[in-house]
């Protein structure tokens, strides 16, 4: 079933891209949700189900109907979401609760009303390969709902989510990596100071009064940061 283009997609799509690389990713999921469902004809409720560390770690929807239906795959690691994860392809099914490849999925999405459904993989490219990032699907209530023009449309829409996803992940590893060097910067000022005290009142060298930390350190069974910054605040060092 072939349907003719939606006469706003190009136009609106532009508007899409701007807020996507402007807002954060916990906003920028439900607007481009709430968009598929207005651009999309046929398409009535939109999902997307990040991965992560190989599981799903969040799921965005615009309804509660294809919450559950991405949750109900996730959950059970069956149905066109998990096969789209997997094979770097848009996979539709245009009568969902007639499946027989996921009988659980097909009377789950007969009772809840989704007739078809049109699913995309999140990928990003990372050391020579695509790493999965998620799942961008659309549902119909109803049946043979999308033509190839939707699936790709859809994978239109998937590359921008694609494109979010990724950046907040990187956006992510840089704040953890800038934290963790904060940290250890920490650490080592205040280890400094807990040495430079020793130093000072048992007129210890650096490494000895750092084999004095830790000693107590082992004795105590606390970091050694810990101990450190215990005797720089209080003056004593157990």
């Amino acid at each position: 079933m072939t349907k003719a283009v939606h006469p706003k997609r190009n136009r609106r799509g532009v508007r899409l891209h701007r807020r996507l690389v402007t807002d954060e990713l916990t906003d920028v999921i439900p607007r481009l949700l709430k968009f598929s469902v207005g651009a999309v004809a046929g398409c009535d409720w939109a999902s997307a189900t990040l991965w992560r560390h190989g599981r799903a770690v969040d799921t965005f929807a615009s309804a509660a109907v294809a919450a559950e239906l991405d949750e109900l795959q996730f959950g059970t690691e069956l149905g066109p979401a998990l096969d789209a994860l997997s094979q770097q392809g848009a996979v539709c099914v245009g009568r969902l609760a007639e499946s027989k490849a996921w009988p659980v999925l097909a009377e789950t999405a007969a009772q809840l009303g989704a007739a078809s459904v049109l699913c995309h993989g999140l990928y990003v490219h990372r050391s020579a390969q695509w790493s999965a990032l998620g799942t961008f699907s659309l549902y119909s209530a109803t049946p043979d709902a999308f033509s190839d023009e939707d699936r790709d449309f859809g994978s239109i829409l998937a590359a921008y989510l694609s494109v979010a996803v990724a950046v907040a992940h990187r956006r992510e590893d840089v704040d953890r990596r800038e934290a963790a060097l904060h940290r250890g910067l920490s650490t080592r000022d205040v280890i400094g100071q807990a040495k430079g005290i020793l130093m000072e009142r048992q007129r210890l060298s650096a490494g000895e009064a750092f084999d004095v930390l830790r000693r107590v350190s082992q004795r105590l069974n606390r970091k050694i940061a810990d101990v450190a910054s215990h005797l720089a605040e209080t003056g004593e060092l157990l």
